[in-house]
């Protein structure tokens, strides 16, 4: 079996498998982002009030396509019905028929997501709601600004007061499927079954994850494919959501970016010191990731190799975050120093960094700081690009979509660029600014992502 470096099995990605706003499947995303396109749209008439009421939505995606029965695509949440798509569109992209799989039970699937099947939790609790009733309410109460529908009528006032409960009635109208359509697990398990595929199968996700999840799936798959446990791996992220509670908890905090309803210039621009914030996003990004020797013997096409993988954590303290804010320039500086190790490469030789770049600025910074620390006088070589100036934050999908960007920039020699940054956070960088750049003799790509709670995750792609 070939190896890689230190004697272990190489791991190579032969699929791609992506659902975005610009674009789903592969082709249809780079053909999308290399044109410069952004689309960010408006939310439905709830997020009205809000202050920031945009978001990256995926328009054209018809769940159903994706199962082998329809019926199932209704009763499942939208994160994992683009799960499932993403991780179908990764095994199409490897060609691989995944009826003559062997050994099934080397087959695995790792789909991360941060929130789940938020919107199968919020329409219970919505149902549920206006079959509530109330004992006498006192007069004179700040009743707020929200109308509710209770059993016995409707009324202008605050959704709980003393001795309102819940009613039978309400219990009723819950759907049966709630609860496997918002567990952070059931994409997994979901695509795993429409797959056939019988091996490691679990979830990296909510706050242990974040938007680093689906590059932690990743990290994780490539160890089940070295011990040997797996041959074939589909492993990312996952993310829908764009619901109510979702979106005003966003809304609270001041990194989401406000008074860009009408236009988004000022919006999610990765590494620019004038952005005003993300835009949250949904969407999917997984890889088909295979032993070297399992690819090869079914003369597979391959993209690149998954060199090495590093985590590391450490909170860059937040005022309005506290210890669950973004990992310190230290933590991302040691995840990128432990995926060069794992893949024995030097800091000297990485060609291109596909970073996080969530458009806000502190954050920005602190990233950029963490990649300079571990890159060091190479820092000014070696391009550096976000994909998220285009496709928003979708949390863990992000993630697998910027493992995806590595792939393809290691076997076509382009990566894409950040058109909107205008004013950089920091100097001396080699930010890409056109809206692809071909870069010669690409040998070795850096993916790197955080999320809240100082989670840091680098993964190093090499060429074949």
């Amino acid at each position: 079996m070939a190896a890689s470096g230190g004697g272990n099995p190489r791991v190579v990605v032969t699929g791609l498998g992506i659902v975005s706003p610009v674009g789903t499947g592969s082709d249809q995303f780079f053909e999308s982002v290399f044109a410069d396109k952004r689309s960010f749209t408006s939310l439905p008439s709830w997020a009205e009030e809000f202050p920031c009421k945009v978001a990256g939505v995926v328009s054209d995606f018809k769940a159903e396509e994706w199962y082998k029965n329809k019926k199932e695509a209704k009763r499942q949440s939208r994160y994992m019905q683009m799960g499932i798509a993403a991780s179908k569109l990764a095994v199409q992209d490897a060609n691989l028929n995944t009826e003559t799989v062997a050994d099934k039970d080397k087959f695995g699937v790792l789909i991360a997501s941060a929130i789940g099947g938020s919107e199968f939790f919020e329409e219970a609790g919505s149902k549920w709601q206006k079959h509530t009733e109330y004992d006498q309410l006192p007069s004179g109460a700040a009743w707020g600004d929200g109308t509710f529908a209770g059993r016995n009528s409707i009324y202008k006032g605050p959704l709980f007061v003393d001795g309102c409960k819940l009613t039978y009635e309400g219990f009723k109208k819950i759907s049966p499927f709630i609860v496997p359509s918002f567990i952070l697990n059931s994409a997994s398990g979901v695509a795993a079954v429409e797959l056939g595929a019988e091996g490691p199968n679990y979830c990296i996700g909510g706050y242990g994850g974040e938007a680093a999840g689906g590059a932690l799936s990743i990290a994780q798959a490539r160890r089940f494919l070295v011990s040997g446990e797996a041959t074939i791996m589909a492993a990312g992220g996952s993310e829908s959501c764009l619901t109510e509670c979702i979106v005003a908890g966003y809304n609270k905090l001041s990194t989401l970016a406000k008074g860009c309803n009408e236009d988004q210039t000022h919006a999610n621009n990765a590494f620019d010191k004038e952005s005003k914030g993300f835009l949250l996003s949904e969407g999917s990004g997984v890889l088909l990731m295979e032993a070297e020797e399992h690819a090869k013997a079914r003369g597979a096409k391959m993209y690149c190799e998954v060199a090495g993988v590093g985590m590391a954590q450490g909170v860059e303290m937040d005022e309005e975050l506290g210890l669950g804010g973004m990992p310190s320039s230290e933590a991302i500086a040691q995840s990128i120093n432990l995926a060069l190790k794992d893949a024995k490469v030097e800091a000297s030789a990485v060609d291109f960094v596909c970073a996080h770049g969530v458009g806000v600025p502190k954050f920005d910074k602190v990233e950029i700081e963490g990649i300079r620390q571990a890159l060091g006088d190479n820092m000014s070589r070696a391009k550096i690009s976000s994909v998220s100036s285009r496709v928003g934050n979708s949390l863990a999908a992000a993630s697998g979509i910027n493992a995806a960007v590595c792939a393809r920039a290691l076997r076509d020699g382009v990566v894409p660029g950040m058109t909107s940054l205008k004013h950089a956070v920091v100097d001396g960088v080699s930010f890409v600014t056109s809206a692809k750049e071909e870069v010669k003799n690409l040998e070795v790509a850096l993916s790197v992502s955080v999320g809240l709670g100082g989670t840091a995750t680098a993964l190093v792609f090499k060429k074949l």
